[in-house]
């Protein structure tokens, strides 16, 4: 690993605040819990963890994973808040 990698960026503090465009980050939630080196984003169905560095994971394993993989997603909701009713 390059010592660049381990440097936060400079510019980090003025950057304007921006609203996540994928929408895989309405199925995920960003982990305050990972380390600011290594951030990671939770899956809100399965709770399974995923690399979010926006440079070097973007959001095309969260994607993956929810078409492929997560197996309780209810893949026609758009909110994992809500209860499903069974009868």
């Amino acid at each position: 690993m390059d010592e660049e990698d381990d440097k936060d960026d400079p510019n980090e503090g003025n950057r304007k605040p921006s609203k996540p465009r994928s929408w895989t980050w309405n199925h995920f939630t960003k982990d305050p819990k990972s380390k600011s080196s290594h951030p990671m984003a939770k899956c809100n169905w399965c709770r399974v963890s995923y690399a979010r560095d926006s440079h070097r994971n973007c959001t095309t394993n969260m994607l993956y994973h929810l078409l492929n993989q997560c197996n309780k997603i209810f893949r026609d909701s758009g909110d994992p808040s809500q209860t499903i009713l069974t009868f």
